[in-house]
Formats: C-alpha cells, structure tokens, sequence
C-alpha cells in the first residue's frame, strides 16, 4: 500500500512542480524584438507601474502560462483568451497590413500590380504574423474571408519562382529548412514594421492596398493590472514610429508620425469584428499552404479538421476490432488482457483527441497530456505481456502474477 502512495504522490509533483518552478513575483513582460527594442523604449519610459522587459522572437503567448505576466499580441488574440481567463488588455498601437515596396520598384499600389509585377515577394512565416498577413490578403483581394483567394494568390507567386518565405526565427518545422533570412524588393508585412526595418537602413516605400486591407489594434495582455501615462504613451508611440490607436491618438491631435502614410490611405483598411471565428479560419491557412502552395504533407494529416477525422476513424476501428476479436477467445485471461489492451488504445486515442482542442496558453494541459503517454506505453506493455502469458494457461487460471 506504501508503493502505491509513493507512486500517487511523485505522479502529482510531477504534474504540479513545474507550474510553482516557474513561478515568480517578478513582473515579467514580454515584448516582440524581432526587429528591434523601439516598443520596449516606449513601454519603458510611458510605463507608471514597475516591471522586466524582456524581447523575444518567438512565438510566446505561452509565457503567460510561466514567467510571464504579460506579453505583446494582437487583439484578436487577446480578445479570445480575455474570454477564458482573467486578463488586462491595453490596447496601445496600430498594425495594417501593407506593402513593403523597395526604391526603383515599378508603381505598386496594390495586391494586384505586386502579382502581376515581375519581382519576387517576400513573407514571414513566423505566427502569428504569417496567419494575420494572409487574412489581410484575403480580405483585400474578396471583402471576406475566401480564404482560397489567398491560396490561388500564393500558388501564381510560387508558381513564377518569386515568393520566398522568411523563416529567420527559426520555423523549421513549417519548411523543413535551416532559418534563414530572404531578402526581396517587395514584402508583404505590417507597416509599423516597415518603418522599423526603415530605421534600421532599409529604404521601402509604405503602399496601403487599394484594394483593402485588416488593421489591428495590438498591446500587452497581462495578468495583472498595469499603469501608464497615456499622453506620453501617445507621444513615445509616435516617437518611436508607431501609430497610436485611435483613443490615444485622440490625445495628441497635432502629432502624427511623417513615416506613414497620409490617413486617406487607411481608409480601405477594416477592423474585424468577430476574433473568434477570425482566428479559427486564420488557423487553418498555414496547413493550406503548406499542401497547396508547397506541395507539402500531401499523405498526412494537415490541419486541424484532418487531425480530429483520422482520430476518429482510428476509434472507430480500434473498437470494432476488438469488439468482433474478444468474443471469439475462450481463455478468460487472454479476453481480461485484450479488454485492456482495446482499453488503454481508446484512452490513448481520446487523449490526443483532447489535446488538439488546448490552445498554447494551456501549456501545463498540454505537457500532462505527453506525460500520460508514458502511462498509456506502459500499459501497452503490461496487457501484451498478460497477453502471452495467459495464451498457454489452463482457463481457470486467468490472473496473471502480481510481479
């Protein structure tokens, strides 16, 4: 009985243990450095309350589930997860979608003319952005969300030999490549970006598609409440080349940043008003493209809907195998092993079947699902071997040994 208490109590250090190493009551936020530490400047000095700022390149909304206690996002993204949990969102800057167009570039004035121009194109791969950039490309080229007008856009490009993805923050799963950084005379990115490579040296030219375009508000998401001097946010925003969003814009009505565009040209740029069903179609155009456009994962399974359906259908089969197998065996230990055995492979199958519904802000979910993997191999292991055990055994004697 001792064993069995030692077994329960190292099973729950395991499970809980991670979730106090990584706590603290440091106030941690994250911030995206890809190109630079300009927001973090702003945070910094417009900040009234105390905290770390740290950069990070990667995808890491699951830092709030760590060390974290906020992190830079879009609003769609924080909009959702306020839905689920206790959060704070401060709004604090604009991200549209645009065209990066380098000098000597022919007019480019929307998605149009970049297709029907001669130049290669350039796109990250990095999430969110990648997902966020494609649905502004769908919205521009439809008015709504036909997403495959995206995935016909990408296709011609890829076709010509001229779109090259960015995976420089290290996606390698998505391309199966090393990182790598592409350069390109065109580039599909948010404008506020374009100003910081612009500050950086680069030399593009804004161009808001005259077709449309998405804006999006982004700021920190935090767990705890934070302060910060509005109108010198709005003045540090501007400073160091964001646009603020329109509240805080409203705060400094004579200043606006001369490396954007004039306002006129935001008109045709639209705010999405549903996050929810945005970010379930946004989802599933990375696995589109990788099928469609590269011509990868064409014999397993892409994205979420394919991953559920082959789930199920391996269910389905595990069970009506060995419902017509067990009762054909006659000796009872034999059948008590394969029940087990038909058992642990459903609670395998249901539990990868739970773990695609977690999002990665419920990383400890997710790490405890891997966790009962080992349970599940174990116990593979254990029937099978009941199993051979009780092939040559009298039926009467259907238990197996306790060793």
């Amino acid at each position: 009985m001792k064993n069995y208490f030692l077994i329960l109590l190292l099973t729950l250090v395991n499970f809980f243990l991670p979730a106090y190493a990584f706590a603290t009551r440091e106030t941690v936020i994250y911030h995206d450095a890809a190109l630079g530490d300009s927001y973090a400047a702003v945070l910094k000095e417009a900040a009234s309350t105390s905290f770390t700022l740290k950069g990070r390149n990667d995808y890491f909304i699951s830092s709030l589930a760590h060390d974290a206690s906020g992190i830079e996002v879009f609003a769609p993204q924080a909009l959702v997860l306020r839905e689920n949990d206790d959060y704070f969102w401060y709004p604090q800057y604009q991200a549209t979608v645009a065209i990066a167009v380098a000098e000597g570039i022919g007019n480019i004035t929307g998605w149009k003319d970049v297709l029907n121009s001669e130049n290669k194109v350039a796109l990250t791969i990095r999430q969110p952005f990648f997902s966020y950039l494609l649905m502004g490309l769908t919205y521009g080229l439809t008015g709504k969300w036909e997403t495959q007008a995206a995935i016909t856009y990408l296709q011609k490009l890829q076709q010509d030999g001229r779109l090259l993805l960015d995976n420089q923050y290290g996606n390698i799963a998505f391309l199966h490549k090393s990182p790598q950084k592409v350069d390109a005379p065109i580039r599909i990115m948010f404008d506020y970006e374009i100003v910081q490579l612009n500050k950086a040296g680069e030399k593009y030219k804004i161009v808001i598609p005259k077709e449309g375009t998405l804006t999006f508000n982004k700021g920190i998401l935090s767990k705890k409440p934070l302060y910060f001097t509005n109108k010198k946010l709005a003045e540090c925003l501007i400073a160091q080349g964001f646009r603020p969003t329109a509240a805080l814009q409203t705060l400094v009505p004579d200043k606006t940043s001369p490396l954007y565009p004039q306002d006129a040209a935001y008109h045709v740029a639209t705010y999405i008003t549903d996050p929810e069903e945005f970010n379930d179609i946004a989802d599933n155009l990375p696995p589109q493209v990788r099928r469609q456009v590269l011509g990868m994962r064409h014999f397993s399974t892409a994205d979420g809907f394919e991953h559920y359906l082959s789930y199920y259908i391996l269910l389905a089969l595990t069970v009506l195998i060995f419902a017509a197998f067990i009762p054909n065996v006659l000796q009872q230990g034999v059948r008590r092993a394969l029940i087990g055995l038909c058992l642990t492979i459903v609670l395998f199958i249901a539990i990868r079947i739970m773990k695609l519904g977690f999002t990665p802000n419920h990383d400890h979910l997710i790490r405890w699902c891997w966790y009962s993997y080992y349970l599940c191999n174990d116990l593979l292991g254990l029937f099978l071997l009941w199993t051979a055990w009780a092939t040559d055994r009298p039926s009467e004697d259907n238990m197996p040994p306790r060793w």
